[in-house]
């Protein structure tokens, strides 16, 4: 009779505090995941308003504004025209017609499903 020396009501309530606590806590992570991902996202928009602009005039008077991506375009046609080394092609097609040898793999007989009767 070891079961009746077991205090159930004190197992239970340390069970039920453990369950308790698990779903407690997986609700605080939810809330704080959620609550700061839309502090993220708030904070990404905000940066992306502002955008990288590059001033090209000394003067405030002269000042012109080009937005970051243009520029990036910009240097990027200028890496890829000088940067890059082309190569002197002939432009000369050459076609060779090779004989096409017989290959299982290519054989339509074997993608046939056969069934034998016996």
């Amino acid at each position: 009779m070891e079961l009746l020396l077991i205090d159930w009501a004190a197992a239970l309530n340390v069970a039920g505090f453990s369950f308790l606590m698990v779903f407690l806590l997986l609700i605080f992570i939810i809330l704080a995941l959620s609550i700061s991902g839309k502090i993220f996202v708030s904070m990404e928009k905000n940066k992306k308003a502002a955008g990288p602009v590059v001033e090209l005039a000394e003067s405030d008077e002269e000042a012109e504004v080009i937005p970051g991506e243009v520029l990036a375009a910009i240097s990027m046609a200028l890496t890829a025209h000088y940067g890059t080394k082309h190569d002197k092609e002939s432009n000369i097609i050459t076609i060779v017609k090779s004989d096409k040898r017989y290959s299982p793999w290519s054989s339509k007989i074997y993608g046939l499903n056969v069934f034998h009767r016996n």
